[in-house]
């Protein structure tokens, strides 16, 4: 069988520059040695497993109720067409990985991604962002002096199969136990990249304040957390107290009279007029939420009090409560449109669920889940910090379209490593960056990946879908029962 040549530069230079820094052999000894592991450097090494991991879940397709990650197969045709050839330029070995890999199993693929230890796979993320934000300028990094931290949550389906449902639980509704298993998540996304900073999973049953604690326990100090309503409760003021941190948070509005010492059912326009911002000193009460592990300190700091109007839209009212006590320094219009970006958090969840297929997790043991959830997010960063090395400034990024951004990098993903775009001809020589693989930068086609916007675009849209037709009935209680019930159908039918 006749011996391919070894590329000189690895391909996962070629995606972006950063990742040529991350994904090598040095980082992956490094990691494994901080990680205490002692691993075997074999065919199948943590770099190559690594690699396919990322195949999968970049080169999948995305959305679909079974999720969009690659299978097993998909990875082992491409390590054998030698589209990772060379991503390991050390290799002492005279032959290629896609010789070598003789067998068509997905077997020992399967079991490099059993062995690989989930801390590797963390280091490289954490690594990864950390060179990215270390590029971006400090004043785009930092709202008033403070880093700022969007918090939100979500849940991840699994099957029910091996320990998930011990770990995790299924959940349960008006019609009985579902057949899903449900993991909750939550996680902080960075203002300037976001990008995943912490994250944090529990059994569906756990709220997600008290996932809080994990997310903000080694953020620097003075770090400012903007959340949504369902973090407005006592137990995230508590929380971030004790690790030195601020809030944002709206809070519901049937409890901030109480907040504020009214009688309970006051409206909150009898209590706050629309503008005005009050300070208070939030206690603790009995039957409240709280950390039992950490002391129940009154927590200082000031409500607000806003009614947006916009044309055409309904009057909105919005209460918050901040721990940034300084009128004077932090002014209620622009806490209150600090809080207004906050939406975006909704659509970064959107990029990973739907788009890098994260729903749902095909899956058979928790620590695989884990590895696949920590792949899913080091996919994303990837994808992140190729976007933010496209534009010249953070902002830009949010007129790029991640979807779009995704596809290019997993083209890019995909092709050999030895593969060059081929040079354009004379009529094109100015388009040309000087420096650029085969004469054209990817810089320029991630940036292209810009969002449509219409001009004539009507602002207003009927609150209505269309309704796809159904050719079954909607399933009422369990499976189980109606397989039964079914099975006697047919059973008199046949008789």
């Amino acid at each position: 069988m006749p011996t391919r040549s070894v590329p000189s530069q690895p391909q996962a230079c070629w995606v972006a520059p950063l990742v040529g820094a991350v994904l090598c052999r040095q980082v992956m000894q490094e990691a494994l040695a901080q990680e205490g592991i002692r691993a075997y450097w074999r065919a199948l090494t943590p770099l190559v497993t690594l690699w396919g991991m990322l195949y999968q879940r970049l080169c999948g397709g995305s959305g679909g109720s079974h999720g969009g990650a690659a299978p097993l197969d998909a990875v082992v045709s491409a390590l054998q067409q030698g589209e990772a050839d060379g991503l390991e330029p050390d290799d002492a070995h005279g032959e290629p990985l896609s010789v070598r890999l003789r067998s068509v199993s997905t077997a020992a693929y399967n079991q490099a991604r059993q062995r690989l230890p989930l801390g590797l796979i963390r280091r490289v993320r954490e690594r990864l962002q950390a060179q990215r934000l270390a590029l971006v300028p400090p004043e785009e990094q930092t709202w008033r002096g403070h880093l700022v931290r969007w918090l939100d949550g979500t849940t991840f389906r699994l099957p029910p199969a091996g320990d998930l449902a011990a770990t995790y639980g299924r959940a349960a509704g008006r019609y009985g136990v579902s057949h899903w298993v449900i993991a909750k998540s939550v996680a902080s996304f960075c203002w300037a990249s976001w990008l995943v900073v912490a994250h944090a999973e529990a059994e569906h049953m756990r709220s997600e304040v008290a996932l809080v604690r994990a997310v903000v326990a080694d953020e620097p100090v003075g770090t400012l957390y903007v959340a949504d309503m369902g973090f407005g409760i006592y137990r995230l003021a508590q929380v971030l107290q004790h690790f030195q941190q601020h809030a944002l948070v709206r809070l519901d509005p049937r409890y901030v009279p109480a907040i504020l010492g009214a009688p309970a059912g006051t409206p909150v326009a009898q209590v706050l007029r629309p503008g005005e911002s009050r300070a208070l000193v939030w206690q603790h009460k009995p039957g409240i939420a709280c950390d039992p592990t950490l002391p129940c300190r009154d927590v200082a700091g000031r409500v607000l009090y806003a009614r947006l109007e916009r044309a055409g839209f309904r009057p909105k009212a919005l209460s918050l409560f901040t721990t940034l006590t300084d009128a004077q320094a932090y002014p209620l219009a622009d806490l209150v449109a600090l809080y207004g970006s906050r939406w975006q958090v909704e659509l970064r969840y959107r990029d990973l669920k739907t788009t890098l297929g994260m729903q749902y997790f095909d899956v058979r043991s928790v620590a695989l889940f884990r590895k696949e959830l920590e792949v899913g997010l080091l996919a994303y960063a990837l994808i992140r910090s190729a976007m933010l090395s496209a534009t010249a400034h953070v902002a830009q990024t949010h007129h790029l379209s991640f979807a779009c951004c995704r596809r290019r990098v997993a083209l890019r993903w995909r092709a050999p490593a030895g593969a060059r775009a081929p040079t354009p001809g004379p009529w094109r020589q100015r388009r040309v960056h000087a420096g650029a693989p085969g004469g054209r930068d990817w810089r320029v086609r991630l940036a292209a990946c810009r969002l449509f916007a219409p001009r004539h675009k009507v602002a207003h849209e009927p609150r209505a879908v269309w309704r796809t037709p159904q050719t079954f009935p909607a399933l009422k209680g369990s499976r189980q029962a109606a397989r039964a019930a079914h099975l006697i159908t047919l059973g008199a039918i046949s008789s």
